[in-house]
């Protein structure tokens, strides 16, 4: 009757001893044995007594996605111009539901014929909070969080100037960069501005891409490419060349980079 006790002691020992010899071995030779941090289980959302489930549609704006997903709690985090419907269920019937915004905004939502199915819907622009109103009976409040849209990054890469002797010295000018979108861009373009030196010269080579012209969904990256040919009388001591980098995504944002120039 004694051994079964001692028994499980000497094998909870050997376990724990297992456990912190695996624990330093997976830390390196001379780490220090620390206690495992678990995550906390994600309490649920506190909802009305009344309300049996929720299922809301998330209906992106155009510049995202074109998909529809599904959401079965109040809170959420949704993009800047994003359409919710919510569908809420009600374990009995009742005589009115809606939606109570901290902007002074309600929706009222529409019932079903037997009073158990409510729907209503809302552009969501900005941060905001709401409670569910459902009969007489008003829900805890809960928070849509808003991800705003980030404007292109635009990065120069490299600028190549090449002398070409065997055409009276005209120069090759390569001006090379990177511009990246979150969700997606619909032009890039490098842009050169004109100077006294180079308005009356001819300049050739040109294949910037234009700005209002798409690019095709889902591209998040694309070159800046623009090759100059500058011929030999626009090359002077004291001529030069500016240019700067412009991008634009799906979401009308424009983004500019510093105007650069060189003195060929």
């Amino acid at each position: 009757m004694v051994a079964l006790p001692v028994m499980i002691l000497l094998a909870a020992g050997v376990f724990l001893y297992m456990g912190k010899g695996n624990a330093t071995a997976l830390s390196g030779n001379n780490a220090v044995t620390r206690d495992v941090a678990f995550c906390a289980v994600e309490k649920p959302e506190q909802w009305l007594l009344g309300i049996q489930a929720l299922s809301l549609a998330i209906q992106p704006p155009p510049y995202i996605s074109p998909d529809e997903r599904r959401w079965h709690k109040f809170n959420l985090s949704v993009d800047a111009g994003t359409q919710l419907a919510w569908h809420i269920s009600t374990r009995q019937p009742v005589k009115c539901a809606a939606l109570v915004f901290d902007d002074g905004s309600t929706v009222k939502l529409k019932s079903s014929p037997d009073g158990k199915c409510w729907n209503g819907g809302k552009i969501i622009h900005s941060p905001v909070t709401y409670r569910v109103r459902v009969g007489h009976q008003l829900s805890t409040a809960y928070s849509i969080k808003v991800i705003k849209d980030m404007p292109p990054v635009i990065h120069l890469k490299n600028v190549g100037v090449i002398r070409n002797r065997e055409r009276s010295d005209s120069l090759k000018v390569n001006i090379s960069g990177m511009a990246a979108d979150d969700y997606g861009l619909t032009g890039v373009r490098v842009v050169l501005i004109p100077s006294s030196d180079v308005k009356n010269s001819p300049v050739s080579g040109d294949t910037s891409v234009a700005p209002d012209k798409s690019l095709g969904r889902g591209i998040t990256r694309h070159p800046l490419q623009r090759v100059v040919i500058l011929p030999a009388v626009a090359v002077q001591p004291d001529s030069k060349l500016s240019f700067y980098l412009l991008a634009r995504d799906t979401y009308g944002h424009y983004s500019r980079s510093a105007t650069y120039t060189i003195h060929p």
